[in-house]
C-alpha cells in the first residue's frame, strides 16, 4: 500500500493534524514512529493515519525543533488520545519531548537510564551500559513540557498520585 506523504511546518503541525481528523476524517492514529534522520534533518516522527470510512492511509512526517540539546514536537495527545503511550515510547527511546503531553516520563527504560538508545550518536558500548544492580528509583511526579512566548522550554511537574489514591501492583502476570 502506497501512502500519501505530507509534511507540515513546526508552527502549523498541530492545527493541520486537527484538520486531518475533523475535516478529512483521518480519525484513526495507527502509529507514531520516532526516527533519527541523521545530521541533516535531526530527529522527528512519522505519523500513520487512517480514514476509517474510506480506509485511506496517509503518513505525516514532522521534524523536531531543536532547542539546544533538547528536541520538541507539539503533542497530538488532545487530538488522538491513543497517542499517549506512543509519544511516551518515542520520548523514551529518542528523547523527543512532546509539548503539552501531561505525562512525559519513561515507558520502557528505567527512570535512571541515561541517554536515548535509538539515536545514532548513542554509545552502545557494554562498558557504558552496565545494568544497575539496584532497585529502580520511583518518583511521585511526572513532567509536562511547554514553550513560553519567548520560545523557552519550561517544565511543569504533576503529582502522579494524591494522598487518597491507592496503588496495587498485580504483576508480573505470565503463564510460567
Amino acid at each position: 500500500m502506497k501512502l500519501s506523504n505530507i509534511e507540515f511546518g513546526f508552527d502549523n503541525f498541530l492545527d493541520e493534524m486537527k484538520k486531518l481528523k475533523t475535516e478529512k476524517h483521518f480519525d484513526y492514529l495507527v502509529t507514531i514512529v520516532g526516527e533519527d534522520f541523521g545530521p541533516e534533518e535531526g530527529l522527528g516522527c512519522i505519523y500513520i493515519l487512517e480514514n476509517t470510512q474510506t480506509h485511506e492511509r496517509i503518513s505525516v512526517k514532522q521534524l523536531a525543533k531543536q532547542l539546544g540539546d533538547e528536541y520538541v514536537i507539539p503533542s497530538i495527545y488532545h487530538v488522538w488520545a491513543s497517542s499517549d503511550l506512543l509519544e511516551r515510547e518515542v520520548y523514551d527511546f529518542l528523547g523527543i519531548k512532546f509539548l503539552g503531553h501531561p505525562d512525559m516520563r519513561r515507558l520502557f527504560m528505567r527512570n535512571d537510564f541515561e541517554g536515548w538508545p535509538l539515536r545514532k550518536d548513542f554509545d552502545m558500548s557494554p562498558e557504558k551500559n552496565q545494568f544497575p544492580m539496584t532497585d529502580e528509583p520511583e518518583s511521585d511526579w511526572t513532567s509536562e513540557w511547554n514553550l513560553t512566548k519567548d520560545g523557552e522550554l519550561v517544565e511543569t511537574k504533576h503529582r502522579l498520585f494524591e494522598d487518597d489514591d491507592f496503588v496495587i501492583n498485580f504483576g508480573p502476570n505470565h503463564p510460567s
